[in-house]
């Protein structure tokens, strides 16, 4: 009985740091928007823009994620989510223009909605 009360808890963990770790990048725009937009010579349209496809992509996705969870194993959806994320996000390292990383965080900001926890607590 204790083994399971424990195995609980360090799933709550792992949850905990999973939906952070997918959830930080959206938080954290703000912060480094200003070294973004100096290091690459954006217009404050351009990181408004960057800002909002990491922030309102995930809305629609909420549908697309709700209807793939009902079809799908939550393990597959949500692991296939935390993996694109972590793939888009590496690939915004590279990216040279702005059109990249437009591209890079919006793909990031889909693929955040399945590990959520409004989508994923059924």
């Amino acid at each position: 009985m204790t083994a399971n009360r424990h195995y609980r808890w360090v799933i709550l963990l792992i949850a905990t740091l999973a939906q952070a770790a997918a959830c930080f990048f959206v938080q954290g725009i703000g912060a480094i928007s200003v070294y973004i937009q100096a290091d690459m010579g954006l217009s404050a349209f351009q990181i408004g823009a960057l800002v909002s496809a990491a922030q309102l992509v995930p809305l629609i996705g909420l549908l697309v994620a709700g209807e793939l969870l009902d079809r799908f194993s939550e393990r597959l959806v949500v692991g296939v989510g935390t993996f694109v994320v972590g793939i888009a996000l590496s690939a915004t390292v590279l990216a040279e223009s702005y059109w990249a990383m437009l591209l890079f965080w919006s793909s990031s900001g889909r693929a955040t909605v399945p590990p959520s926890p409004a989508v994923a607590n059924r």
